[in-house]
């Protein structure tokens, strides 16, 4: 619109130069996103807002995107004005300066100091991400039907709770860096997902646990992290190691093996990766009891409400392992390059970890464990759980693009805390621990009015049965959004 209205001025007044302020807007609305860089330094974000309704919704939190997968406190049908439904609302600053400038060193020719660190936000709520908070809000609820929603997450109200790191990169030698990252795994997740790991609509951007966490969600990203990434010609490589500490439990390491299609294959793209988590952490919110139980509100001898002001959660403890193979396919090849195939399988095993965390350890965010209930030995067997999607995106025009995906999980049956599956059917009376199933089926479109602003709408539904349904009063949920991003 900006655009047009500079034109038209431009066209009325053949002799008048476009005024100051037409520039800034037209700049504002119609430039490209990411180009708001001075020395080196390019501030960027994205905003999103969203529109919402669910056939068995939950009250929206100002603590996370909002809660798209149905689960215990699914209740009744809702219209929501919330955010994040197709990407999350962050503000970033990158760096990317040539040390052969900066130091007027030839020799330096090459090599470049890099650096990005990510804040997530809910602009709706104008509060920073902090689903830890989300869980202390539901301490002593039950997450019964209509309780807010609230999960774990890897963000937990972090200044920098998105990426944060710095590195060096050169143009032979690849990519090192240091710092809180994405998991390489969360990487892949990112480039292979038909819907770019949205909170709505992808199951895998829903939930860190299945697109990235290696099975615990807080471990989508890790702190105090060293990743290297290289390429010789067509094929791609990486590794990455987390030291142990800072809120995240023990060690991990994982890594990664890509190539690019070429010749006959032209068009194709795929990454296998294989990592390991030690003492991954999956918090949870205290319970209810009159009889003062384990990790309950009462056994710390607070009432209700007091306690969901305590930063105390309830966790399960584990060592993880996962691996994954994902692709796609451009039809370019049969003359249809705007239609990309995407897939995907990752298998994740859980078992109780090698050793045990110290009294009063505090994970991400500072939030403290309630090491009464906090459980290192959950899994007698390992649980282990089956994910995969596959889908598709079209371009239908330059600024008109659509996406369909279908998501699934499935769980084994396993033995927890020495206790086996004795009810193996289907519904809610099912075990946690027994075999269980999630499925999620979505369609989006997304028109680009400026490079800057678009509109988007879709449609999701999740299922679950099994295991996965345990203590659940609804066992599906229907999705409907629309909403709009600012990207600069």
């Amino acid at each position: 619109m900006a655009g047009s209205f500079g034109a038209a001025n431009a066209g009325d007044i053949a002799t008048k130069e476009p005024t100051k302020s037409t520039e800034i807007v037209s700049t504002i609305f119609d430039g490209e996103p990411g180009k708001l860089s001075y020395a080196g330094v390019t501030v960027y974000g994205v905003f999103d807002l969203t529109g919402l309704y669910q056939d068995h919704g939950t009250p929206p939190s100002p603590y996370i995107n909002g809660q798209y997968l149905v689960a215990k406190n699914s209740g009744d049908p809702r219209w929501a004005f919330t955010n994040n439904a197709m990407t999350l609302s962050f503000i970033g600053i990158r760096t990317e300066q040539k040390l052969d400038e900066l130091f007027s060193a030839p020799s330096l020719r090459g090599w470049s100091f890099i650096s990005d660190m990510q804040s997530g936000f809910d602009p709706a709520f104008l509060a920073i991400q902090d689903s830890c908070k989300s869980l202390v809000r539901a301490n002593g609820t039950g997450n019964v039907p209509g309780t807010p929603a609230n999960s774990d997450s890897s963000r937990c109200g972090q200044i920098f709770n998105g990426e944060a790191w710095a590195g060096l990169n050169h143009t032979s030698f690849g990519e090192l860096r240091f710092g809180r990252q994405n998991s390489l795994l969360f990487d892949d997740f990112v480039l292979f997902d038909p819907q770019r790991v949205s909170s709505a609509y992808s199951l895998v951007g829903t939930s860190g646990t299945y697109g990235g966490g290696l099975g615990a969600t807080e471990d989508k990203h890790w702190n105090n992290s060293v990743k290297y990434k290289g390429a010789v010609g067509q094929f791609n490589f990486a590794a990455q190691y987390r030291f142990e500490g800072a809120g995240q439990g023990g060690s991990a390491y994982d890594f990664r093996a890509g190539v690019d299609g070429w010749g006959v294959l032209e068009g194709l793209k795929l990454s296998a990766t294989w990592g390991h988590f030690n003492d991954g952490i999956a918090a949870s919110s205290l319970t209810s009891s009159a009889t003062k139980a384990a990790g309950s509100c009462q056994s710390l001898g607070v009432s209700l409400a007091d306690c969901q002001y305590l930063d105390v959660l309830n966790a399960t403890v584990s060592d993880n392992t996962a691996w994954s193979i994902m692709g796609w396919y451009n039809f370019k090849a049969v003359g249809l390059p705007t239609v990309t195939a995407m897939g995907g399988y990752e298998n994740i095993s859980m078992a109780n970890p090698s050793s045990t965390l110290p009294v009063g350890y505090r994970t991400i965010g500072d939030y403290r464990l309630n090491f009464i209930p906090t459980t290192f030995t959950s899994y007698t067997t390992a649980k282990v759980l089956d994910v995969y999607f596959i889908g598709a995106r079209w371009q239908i025009t330059p600024k008109l693009v659509a996406a369909a995906a279908w998501y699934g999980v499935d769980q084994n049956s396993y033995v927890r805390s020495g206790a086996a599956c004795s009810n193996p059917g289907s519904g809610t009376a099912t075990q946690v621990q027994c075999a269980g199933t999630i499925n999620w089926i979505s369609a989006t479109v997304d028109y680009q009015l400026t490079r800057r602003l678009d509109f988007y709408g879709g449609l999701s539904r999740t299922q679950v049965n099994g295991g996965f349904s345990n203590g659940y009063a609804y066992t599906s949920n229907y999705n409907a959004t629309v909403g709009a991003r600012f990207r600069f």
